[in-house]
């Protein structure tokens, strides 16, 4: 091999390396952001899922609440809904921060924070089975729940209405059983 060969062909190696190693450090940074990304999108549903067992849980006790003779209402003792809320209720749920508003938590779910608020449809002045009627007496014993938690950056919002299944009016006393849930709803 001569001389100008090897002087032409010198920088073909070190060329080879770069190439090499550009290509090998975008391939690592492709890589690094998507486990990045995936990462975020999984303690995302993750906290997406406590938070709605937040909701259930916190939608049980307000059920054992009611059950119990209670108004159902929980974390919301200085707090009234609004009397100009202009729809239904869900429309005026307050923020966790809210005045008025004592969110509860509980050692069971490490993080999440909920309320509920329980409207008795036999004295809410609304016409909530669209009979035309306002608290008419199908109404009786006929019951909204709306449950809010948050977990970190997520909130999770449900309406469900229960029905006393003896058709009691007022106040429901009895079992949890005893209270037919007729829908379940994501706000």
């Amino acid at each position: 091999m001569s001389r100008e060969e090897t002087r032409r062909n010198d920088g073909a190696a070190l060329m080879m390396a770069i190439v090499f190693v550009v290509i090998t450090s975008l391939v690592v940074g492709v890589l690094a952001s998507r486990l990045g990304a995936d990462s975020l999108h999984v303690d995302y549903f993750s906290d997406g899922e406590l938070c709605l067992q937040g909701a259930e849980f916190a939608l049980a006790q307000s059920r054992h609440e009611l059950a119990g003779g209670g108004d159902g209402s929980i974390g919301l003792e200085g707090w009234q809904l609004p009397a100009d809320c202009g729809g239904p209720p869900a429309r005026c749920l307050p923020t966790m921060d809210a005045a008025g508003v004592t969110p509860v938590t509980d050692s069971a779910l490490p993080g999440v924070r909920w309320y509920t608020l329980a409207v008795n449809w036999a004295n809410d002045t609304r016409d909530n089975n669209g009979d035309g009627t306002v608290d008419g007496p199908d109404e009786a014993g006929t019951h909204s729940i709306y449950a809010v938690a948050q977990c970190r950056r997520n909130l999770c919002r449900i309406e469900v209405i229960l029905h006393d299944a003896r058709g009691t009016a007022g106040t429901i006393a009895g079992s949890p059983d005893e209270l037919v849930q007729l829908s379940w709803r994501e706000l």
